[in-house]
């Protein structure tokens, strides 16, 4: 019975990430059916083309027919997060330095926070090159 219950527990974290990507997934599926719907039921209130085509040309109705962003986050937003967590996880590798005498967890925290600076360092350069921004007439400057 024991042997039974360690290789569930080493499994449990694998079934846990499975289970999580896909009520992940299943919440996509039912946000763009439920999109797609809304638009349909929208685009049969109209009578004509020209009716259609009028409201097309409105703010309300581009952004009723474009996609909705990717990420909740816009570029700005997820640089700053990036940068956030890796100087508190250097703050948890200095704290961990002059606590103790644990070195493996300040390697382990200050590698993770070096690791997230590259990547807000990374994002940003990307985000800028590609143009990408929250708002139109935005340049991505922090």
């Amino acid at each position: 019975m024991a042997d039974v219950i360690a290789q569930l527990t080493g499994i449990a974290p694998f079934v846990m990430i499975i289970l999580i990507v896909w009520f992940q997934i299943r919440n996509k599926m039912n946000q763009s059916r439920i999109r797609a719907e809304l638009q349909k039921e929208v685009l049969a209130k109209f009578s004509s083309g020209q009716e259609l085509n009028e409201f097309l040309n409105t703010d309300a109705g581009r952004r009723l027919m474009q996609e909705p962003p990717a990420s909740r986050y816009g570029s700005k937003r997820r640089v700053i997060a990036l940068a956030v967590g890796g100087i508190i996880a250097i703050g948890a590798g200095v704290g961990f330095y002059f606590g103790g005498e644990d070195l493996e967890a300040v390697g382990l925290f200050t590698g993770l926070g070096l690791a997230l600076l590259a990547s807000a360092g990374v994002s940003y350069w990307l985000a800028k090159k590609l143009g990408l921004s929250d708002t139109p007439g935005d340049s991505l400057s922090l």
